[in-house]
């Protein structure tokens, strides 16, 4: 879940999400599946300036059995409308996030 706090009178928006998974066995990686991806299907994105926010559940594929370890790098595309611009004006920003899954 994503949401963006702030004061002042900037919208920011969710462009894409993207995950991509990196899988790895004992002796190092392995083959990975393709990254997942949500992106929005209305311009200029999802908004996730507070009070609005933005959810998405990714499915992941089926691990190979030797799998020990998933690494799963985000990365959150955002737009920044700039306040006051005339025509909008949008800065795009990039932010990124991992979670590693590992098992004995």
């Amino acid at each position: 879940m994503t949401t963006v706090r702030q004061s002042g009178q900037q919208k920011i928006y969710l462009s894409r999400v993207t995950a991509d998974l990196e899988v790895s066995d004992v002796a190092g990686h392995v083959d990975s599946p393709e990254a997942l991806v949500d992106k929005a299907d209305i311009s200029p994105g999802f908004l996730v300036t507070s009070p609005s926010s933005y959810t998405e559940v990714f499915l992941l594929p089926s691990l190979p059995d030797q799998a020990t370890r998933l690494t799963i790098d985000f990365r959150y595309e955002l737009l920044f409308l700039q306040p006051r611009s005339s025509p909008r004006d949008f800065a795009k920003q990039t932010a990124t996030d991992t979670l590693v899954i590992s098992r004995q």
